[in-house]
């Protein structure tokens, strides 16, 4: 294999393990379980999230917190993200530093950084990609 096949293979790889994150972003940063099961039903809100589509039964609802929601089914079960923070999400810990709960810190409205890192990532892939098929299909009739 040359030298210049390798270097492109490499740099593949490389985007790629930069775009997974990316697009993998609700399922490790956001502020609704991935999986759960409550009052005997399973929801999956933060797949949903990863799909696009609305955040099901009372996830869906204006207002609600998953963690109380969950906290008030004994039975409840949930698989939370990596980072319990969305990208919109404030607190309290305004411009904080990195620690374990925001490895990048905060912002000046207490968000994380690194999970508005992650969504913003995701929004940029998906404007390439548009931009990409787009010149594709301007270019092929026009060459």
């Amino acid at each position: 294999m040359a030298a210049r096949e390798r270097a492109g293979r490499g740099a593949l790889w490389f985007l790629l393990a930069l775009a997974a994150p990316c697009l993998l972003a609700p399922l490790i940063a956001w502020d609704a379980p991935v999986l759960c099961r409550l009052d005997g039903r399973a929801y999956a809100p933060g797949l949903a999230a990863l799909l696009g589509l609305p955040a099901p039964g009372p996830f869906g609802r204006a207002g609600a917190d998953p963690s109380a929601l969950l906290a008030a089914d004994r039975n409840s079960l949930a698989l939370w993200p990596a980072l319990r923070s969305g990208p919109r999400r404030t607190g309290a810990e305004v411009l904080a530093p990195s620690s374990r709960a925001h490895p990048l810190g905060t912002d000046s409205a207490g968000r994380d950084l690194l999970a508005q890192l992650l969504h913003g990532g995701r929004a940029t892939l998906l404007v390439a990609l548009l931009s990409g098929l787009a010149a594709l299909g301007l270019g092929l009739p026009l060459g």
